[in-house]
């Protein structure tokens, strides 16, 4: 993944999801409402983004790109799209930063189909699973690479 911008988004609430839609999973009623975000670029009219929230959560997620300042240079993102299986338990989830009290945290036992989209570091792959929680829906979030066999 690029490296982050600093920004304030603009004033508003907008409804924040795991990946570059609507038709991706939703964590309960995820909402950007202000303050300092990090922003990594934009998948169409999404921008991937991630905030801190007032209990000292931390999110990555997918806002409309009308939640960022229009002078804002935003790079588009370019993921790899790699099917893989994880070789191992792992813990599917949204907050790679902060780690504490999560609210998107799904364990995912060995075999899960995943797709590798990149890595945010050493540690973290960025996913996508299908049918997240038996939702129905698509997510994207984080498991570790060891999980995954991609140390």
């Amino acid at each position: 993944m690029p490296e982050y911008q600093q920004i304030n988004p603009l004033d508003g609430s907008y409804p924040v999801y795991t990946g570059p839609g609507e038709q991706y999973y939703r964590v309960g009623n995820a909402t950007l409402g202000g303050a300092n975000i990090r922003i990594w670029g934009r998948d169409g009219d999404w921008a991937l983004i991630g905030y801190g929230l007032s209990n000292g959560e931390y999110r990555i997620g997918y806002v409309t790109t009308s939640a960022i300042p229009p002078d804002l240079q935003l790079e588009q993102l370019v993921f790899s799209r790699v099917p893989h299986s994880n070789v191992s338990t792992s813990l599917f989830v949204d907050d790679p930063i902060i780690g504490n009290n999560r609210e998107l945290e799904v364990r995912m036992e060995a075999g899960q189909p995943f797709t590798v989209l990149g890595y945010l570091n050493d540690f973290w792959a960025y996913v996508e699973v299908d049918n997240l929680l038996g939702s129905g829906q698509i997510a994207r979030g984080f498991v570790s690479r060891r999980s995954l066999g991609l140390n």
